[in-house]
């Protein structure tokens, strides 16, 4: 569970620099303190919830999936590994 919490919060902080969004920008954009926003991307802070995920994901005006790591997408015509 932590590597997957761990996972989401770098994801996050990718899209942050891929947008050149700061701490303080994406709180503005979600309505939060930038106290708040440190604890999302803090290995020690808030557990977040899918719904919380969604909300920074929509403020970044990013979209992000879940894929089981272990698994890839099959393409037409090609079989489940």
């Amino acid at each position: 569970v932590e590597a997957l919490c761990v996972s989401v919060q770098i994801g996050i902080q990718k899209a942050m620099q891929d947008h050149g969004i700061s701490q303080k920008e994406l709180a503005d954009r979600l309505g939060v303190s930038p106290a708040r926003v440190s604890q999302y991307l803090s290995t020690h802070g808030a557990n977040l919830t899918l719904a919380t995920i969604a909300k920074i994901a929509r403020a970044m005006g990013e979209e992000f999936e879940f894929v089981q790591a272990n698994r890839r997408v099959s393409k037409p015509n090609d079989e489940w590994l």
